[in-house]
């Protein structure tokens, strides 16, 4: 008799399935590459003390909003599959 599992597991593996911990892993990364950048380059430049603020909080919505659009590219292109066959 199999293991009956826990909600918690059940949680994940949807999740895992539904790819969005690959998603969160891929926007945490670009996040974290924009920060770091922008705080290494705007003291050198001597940008104003607000660019880091002006810089990741609109990338954050354009992140996502890339990624949105993506996921209507990828549905837009999938071959449709026709249940009636051309050759009769």
């Amino acid at each position: 008799m199999p293991q009956p599992t826990n909600k918690i597991t059940q949680i994940w593996q949807e999740l895992k399935r539904r790819k969005v911990i690959h998603v969160i892993v891929v926007y945490a990364t670009a996040a974290f590459v924009l920060i770091e950048l922008v705080n290494n380059v705007y003291e050198p430049l001597r940008l104003p003390e607000w660019t880091p603020t002006m810089v990741i909080i609109p990338s954050h919505f354009s992140l996502g909003n890339l990624w949105d659009g993506m996921k209507v590219c990828q549905r837009n292109h999938q071959p449709k599959n026709n249940s009636k066959s051309s050759i009769r």
